[in-house]
């Protein structure tokens, strides 16, 4: 017997908590409480899972900023560049082409961040501004 899928509540519980968190620059724990909204919410509603993972890489993103050592700050940031390629490909399926070039543009800017060679650096910066001028203007 298949069980039913959660009720929509307990996710939105999260997705309020964890923008009570943001709201209050707690970034870890607002990505932890959004990863577990996504692991128990339905798939099938395409604008709401890609705002949500969008969210989620914006959180793992500024928390990076929060943590103590590098490793952790060059996980966290992997992480987030992860996701917000995922946001990227969710919002193409949706059709937001906005969107997608906005999240395209902060998985390329995650990537500058991890990157060490001042020359690759600046070469990323240069295609950042570049997608996140064509995400203006669509």
């Amino acid at each position: 017997m298949a069980l039913p899928p959660p009720s929509p509540e307990p996710v939105r519980d999260k997705l309020a908590e964890a923008y009570l968190m943001a709201k209050n620059s707690r970034w870890a724990t607002a990505a932890g409480l959004v990863q577990q909204a996504l692991d128990q919410g339905p798939r099938q509603d395409g604008p709401r899972v890609s705002a949500a993972t969008e969210f989620l890489a914006e959180c793992r993103y500024k928390a990076a900023f929060q943590t103590g050592s590098r490793e952790e700050f060059r996980d966290r940031m992997r992480k987030a560049k992860d996701d917000f390629e995922r946001a990227r490909t969710l919002h193409d399926e949706s059709g937001s082409n906005g969107l997608a070039k906005k999240a395209e543009s902060m998985a390329l800017f995650s990537t500058f961040w991890l990157e060490d060679d001042q020359q690759n650096r600046g070469k990323i910066l240069e295609r950042c501004i570049s997608l996140a001028t064509e995400a203006i203007h669509i």
